[in-house]
């Protein structure tokens, strides 16, 4: 036996603490269940793992429906250079010391009937796949683990796919190419007003040419980055399958091997988890409000975009259900500001932020925030009224709504927001379950008084920092300029040959990718569309009868398919058009966007349609009947036939053995 699998036999029995013979019996054991609990629903469990043995950390939630999803999550914290992170992140997925191939991991992820992405946040780095099934989910793990945490992160690569100068002495690459369009738009200004809010971690950035960002980037940093946080301790698996864990831990059982046996031959160093430090301060010299232009054709100086923003100074983790506080108190506030922001958001990091973006090109940019800081005055002053906490209320069910049908219809989605909190920031047991929590009951019973103090402790006594960005055409010009400059002054620098030597590398470059075999390819194991488990569904219409709903009291044909949901649902009205005349059905474009607008419809004795406002002032009396005579045809009960997929049983209990609200809708229309 191989010196290095003796070592990781070693490993296992040191985990096991067990005998050779009984080792065989318990492969899972260094598995450890660091908590378990109920959030997607009552019989959905979410399992968090730990694995004892390579620091692998497993977050799996037992769904049963036909797609199965995984999310590998890595905490980065890319303090020392910009777009390092993003340069890593577009080099990984080409290639690795296994699967050395060109395109090979989206062709073998192909044959497990699944597809993969990958993002880039400021505190953590995302990879995702989703397969047709379970079993190509644990087919294409240990294909996507091998390229995350041992990639080639080749030179040659790097020069193709972030950064390098062709022949011609101009600036490309496929990173290039991605940041280069944001430098002529407002992005790099919420870099800088996180840099603001977070001063020195890597959050934030101040502006910078994307071709010097990417010109001070080389391989070796690349790896060094890699090396630093792509490590099994700092890689959190996020799964939403029809799995069980044996299937799962057995798939990664060559990863782990894999792992101990690299270990074996260099010990890694002692790992440091990102972001558990606590966060500098904003200096209290910090200016408060700071003027810049951005590019843009627009020159007017009373057009651009406002940035505001506010820094919660408490750590995440303190109070984990008052994250949804700050949610409720922001969509509520956007809505009283008489302003409302093109963009808001609570940005949750080791300390919460509260952003706000009016822009990219508004006018009377001045008169935003006066207008924030009088309704804030004035809200301190008179405190909140009772419509006020009506509005805080219908915010709350609406949120409530919105998490119900996440849950729904996306539970990973639902569950990937909380693991990737807990993966970055969590460090107790319960935190995974805190962060997947809806709180909205909770904060139901919460009176005016608490949240106007909260108003208060979070946008009136903490300093709001804003970024006013004025258009400016002088602006777009110079990056131009720049970036023109720059090309000559390579150009002059490099001179012909230097350039010939440039493109000749970057066609070694291209040249060096090894493409996938077609012998390799088909040695691959792959899936098959049997493997697919659907969701199971019930039909009924009026053949197919169920003694939930009344057909016969139903004016219309409906089709009914019982899914398994809360409070989701699909819904479709097919109407036949056969029976209309040529030029009837010319005139169905008038119709089409009116058809469910209060300002077009009305029901009166002449009819559903009438002349509200200016777009069909010109209609003739002729005309309006002839629209209506449409609508009649159209929904002629004998030609209607609605489709709808929900909980049929739930239906039934609020409207009806005859869907009473379909029934009502439709006589009305």
């Amino acid at each position: 036996m191989h010196l290095n699998n003796i070592l990781v036999a070693f490993s296992y029995m040191a985990i096991y603490n067990l005998s050779d013979d009984e080792g065989e019996k318990s492969p899972n054991s260094h598995w450890k269940l660091i908590s378990s609990f109920n959030a997607i629903s009552k019989t959905t469990e979410t399992k968090k793992y730990h694995s004892a043995l390579t620091g692998l950390t497993v977050i799996l939630t037992k769904v049963d429906t036909p797609i199965a999803n995984v999310e590998f999550v890595l905490a980065v914290n890319k303090r020392t250079e910009k777009e390092m992170d993003h340069a890593l992140e577009h080099l990984v997925l080409l290639g690795s010391k296994e699967y050395p191939y060109e395109d090979g991991l989206r062709l073998l992820l192909g044959r497990s009937l699944a597809d993969n992405r990958a993002f880039v946040y400021r505190d953590f780095t995302v990879y995702q796949a989703r397969a047709a099934s379970s079993s190509g989910l644990i087919n294409h793990l240990p294909v996507y683990l091998d390229h995350i945490l041992y990639p080639l992160l080749r030179k040659e690569d790097f020069l193709t796919e972030v950064y390098h100068i062709n022949g011609e002495g101009l600036d490309r690459g496929v990173v290039y190419n991605e940041r280069k369009d944001a430098e002529y738009s407002i992005d790099p200004e919420y870099d800088y007003l996180f840099e603001i809010l977070y001063p020195g971690t890597g959050i934030g950035s101040k502006r910078e040419r994307i071709f010097n960002v990417l010109g001070n980037i080389t391989i070796q940093k690349v790896r060094d980055l890699h090396k630093k946080f792509y490590r099994p301790e700092n890689l959190a698996l996020v799964i939403t399958a029809n799995v069980n864990e044996e299937e799962l831990f057995r798939s990664l059982k060559g990863v782990e091997d894999k792992i101990l046996r690299n270990r074996c031959h260099e010990k890694p160093e002692p790992f440091v988890k990102p972001w558990q430090n606590d966060l500098p301060k904003i200096p209290i010299n910090q200016t408060k409000e700071i003027v810049l232009k951005i590019p843009s054709f627009d020159e007017e100086p009373t057009r651009g975009a406002i940035l505001v923003g506010w820094r919660i100074p408490q750590k995440i983790t303190n109070d984990i259900k008052m994250l949804q506080a700050f949610k409720i108190a922001l969509y509520f506030l956007q809505e009283k500001f008489g302003v409302v922001p093109d963009y808001s958001r609570v940005e949750l990091f080791k300390e919460p932020a509260i952003l706000m973006a009016f822009g990219p090109l508004m006018d009377d940019i001045d008169d935003v925030l006066p207008t924030i800081d009088s309704y804030l005055e004035d809200l301190e002053y008179a405190g909140l009224q009772q419509y006020d906490m009506d509005d805080i209320q219908y915010i709350i069910d609406m949120k409530e709504r919105s998490s119900q049908m996440k849950r729904d219809n996306e539970p990973h989605s639902y569950i990937r927001e909380a693991a990737r909190l807990d993966h970055a920031y969590g460090y107790e047991s319960s935190h995974l379950k805190e962060f997947a929590t809806d709180y909205s009951q909770y904060f139901r019973k919460k009176d005016a008084k608490f949240w106007a103090d909260l108003i208060q402790e979070v946008f009136i006594k903490n300093p709001k920092y804003s970024l006013k960005l004025i258009s400016s055409k002088e602006t777009e010009e110079q990056l131009y300029r720049e970036e023109k400059e720059k090309t000559e002054q390579i150009r002059e620098t490099l001179g012909p040959d230097g350039l010939k030597a440039k493109q000749e590398e970057l066609d070694e470059a291209v040249n060096s990718k090894t493409p996938i075999s077609r012998e390799e390819f088909k040695n691959f194991p792959g899936v098959s569309v049997d493997s697919i488990k659907f969701q199971p569904y019930s039909i009924y219409n009026r053949t197919l009868p169920s003694p939930l709903v009344d057909f016969q009291d139903i004016p219309f044909k409906i089709q009914l398919v019982d899914v398994r949901s809360t409070i989701s649902f699909y819904f479709y009205i097919f109407l036949d058009r056969t029976q209309l005349s040529d030029r009837e059905t010319k005139l169905l474009g008038i119709l089409e966007e009116r058809w469910l607008s209060p300002e077009g419809f009305e029901n009166t004795a002449q009819g559903v349609f009438r002349r509200k406002d200016d777009t069909f002032e010109q209609l003739s009396d002729a005309e309006v009947k002839e629209l209506n005579d449409i609508i009649a045809k159209l929904t002629n009960p004998n030609t209607v036939f609605v489709y709808l997929g929900t909980n049929v049983k739930e239906l039934t209990r609020l409207y009806g053995k005859n869907i009473e609200p379909l029934t009502t809708l439709f006589n009305h229309t």
